[in-house]
């Protein structure tokens, strides 16, 4: 499933794939929306300790 990508991939892709501009800035949105997922994950999971 590409939507679960790791975010540090995602933007290691942007970046070998800079070229591309108008898809890198599809990366950068994809990655500011994995990590706001990640963020809201840790928070998840540290509730439930």
């Amino acid at each position: 499933m590409s939507a679960a990508l790791p975010c540090l991939r995602l933007a290691t892709h942007c970046v070998t794939h800079n070229r591309i501009a108008a898809r890198c800035k599809r990366y950068q949105m994809l990655e500011t929306q994995c990590r706001r997922r990640d963020l809201q994950a840790a928070d998840d999971t540290s509730r439930i300790r």
